[in-house]
């Protein structure tokens, strides 16, 4: 049976070490654990695509997607965050099988459950259509495979360096900032408008329905949510392949984007509010989008 519990009025944005990790609270210790690929997922013709209308991303499970095409690359993004509903349908289907997962995750993380702690593992019943949070990066990881879909990364979309952030080798940056157009410092524009996302600025008091901000757009139709409600996870790293204990990947530490709803006024924008986080680490600011080629 997964667990799933209510959220309380607590969520974390750029500094997360206001929470203490979840490590092992979730993690239980009968569960079968599995390296190797993402499991086969078939790809269907996407919805909601921008800028190149013919080329079809994936939209079997999760968030509808955007299409992103640059000189240089493109790609398909969430269009918003991924929900409590759609982390359930994950949750349901993998029965407690733990594949899809690099093999340095699955020598520690034997669940994909939610951790029963406080302000974590939003009720798929009662509130369905939140940000699924307390997720941490190994979660997010098979998430995105098993949706047939992967974490943001580079242009290739392989593990893209910390030193490379918010560049336009960075999908997510060049998808909340139009590409480095320079119009858009915020996802919907070059100033704070705080009526836009669901930001502290916003007066936010706690996360919100994803997509349910309408005017918190960009920095391509269709594309909501860059700024506020729920950090991203995504493959930005450091410390990747540090010869450490634990599975080689104790030091590991991953970016996540976007800011949340707690961050002050116009601090959550474009990743510039990011937080690099043990990829362990599970608490209330931990949520997911992913991309595709």
């Amino acid at each position: 049976m997964h667990r799933f519990f209510f959220l309380g009025l607590i969520a974390t944005g750029c500094n997360s070490d206001t929470f203490a990790s979840a490590d092992g609270a979730a993690h239980d210790d009968g569960a079968t654990s599995e390296g190797g690929a993402p499991d086969s997922q078939p790809i269907g013709e996407g919805g909601g695509m921008t800028d190149a209308p013919s080329s079809p991303c994936p939209s079997l499970h999760g968030p509808t997607m955007v299409r992103v095409t640059t000189s240089d690359q493109s790609f398909c993004i969430d269009t918003t965050e991924v929900s409590v509903k759609q982390y359930g349908e994950f949750l349901t289907a993998k029965a407690g099988n733990t594949s899809g997962q690099p093999p340095f995750c699955a020598a520690w993380n034997s669940t994909y459950a939610l951790p029963s702690i406080s302000a974590c593992a939003i009720d798929p019943i009662a509130t369905p259509d939140l940000p699924a949070n307390c997720v941490d990066w190994c979660d997010a990881y098979a998430y995105c495979a098993w949706a047939g879909k992967r974490l943001c990364g580079d242009e290739k979309g392989a593990m893209l360096d910390v030193a490379q952030a918010s560049t336009k080798h960075d999908e997510w940056y060049v998808a909340c900032s139009h590409n480095d157009d320079g119009v858009h410092l915020y996802p919907y524009g070059s100033a704070f408008d705080g009526t836009k996302c669901n930001s502290a600025g916003s007066g936010g008091i706690g996360l919100t329905n994803v997509g349910s901000k309408p005017g918190c757009e960009g920095g391509y139709a269709g594309l909501l949510d860059m700024s506020g409600n729920i950090d991203e996870w995504d493959m930005t790293c450091r410390d990747w392949n540090s010869p450490v204990s634990d599975g080689g990947a104790a030091s590991i530490t991953c970016m996540r984007r976007g800011g949340s709803w707690y961050p002050p006024s116009n601090t959550a924008y474009l990743g510039q509010c990011n937080s690099a986080l043990e990829f362990k680490r599970q608490d209330p600011g931990g949520g997911i989008r992913c991309c595709a080629d």
